[in-house]
């Protein structure tokens, strides 16, 4: 399925010199912290009247290993405490929603991959590191329980 961006995007990409910069927005959910908003731009960005703090992060795309669905190392700088204790606090995975927009234009957003799961975080004095995961549902198993007489025991 083809991705829909704007006609601006697609001028801004095939333009052979141009001043746009390209903005990722990240979100970071779960049930036990505050939801985290943040930008790896260098100032803050207001997208559809939401603040994303200025937090450098970067995002690399493994090489395809021939998985249905490749997964992306983040890497957030960690610049002070307060964002590992705040991953310190949760007890299972967390949530991630990645949105690419234009900063000449925040409110439209080109990209967005929601609803990953970050696993494997590990943190040091310099950066926090994790994996995005996208739920592979087109190989979940279906149904997901078998009728038997050890799950249902009054069925036979």
């Amino acid at each position: 399925m083809p991705r829909s961006i704007s006609p601006t995007a697609i001028q801004e990409i095939n333009a052979v010199h141009s001043g746009e910069v390209w903005v990722w927005l990240m979100e970071i959910i779960h049930i036990d912290i505050t939801t985290i908003f943040v930008c790896n731009n260098n100032v803050s960005v207001t997208s559809n009247a939401q603040l994303y703090e200025a937090y450098p992060f970067d995002i690399v795309l493994n090489t395809d290993d021939g998985r249905r669905f490749p997964t992306i190392q983040l890497q957030i700088e960690n610049i002070d405490r307060s964002l590992v204790d705040e991953i310190l606090l949760v007890s299972s995975a967390l949530t991630v929603n990645l949105k690419l927009v234009m900063a000449s234009n925040p409110n439209i957003v080109e990209i967005e991959v929601p609803n990953m799961t970050l696993k494997g975080v590990s943190f040091d004095e310099s950066k926090i590191s994790g994996e995005l995961v996208i739920d592979d549902i087109l190989n979940a198993r279906y149904p997901r329980d078998t009728m038997d007489s050890e799950q249902y025991a009054g069925l036979y």
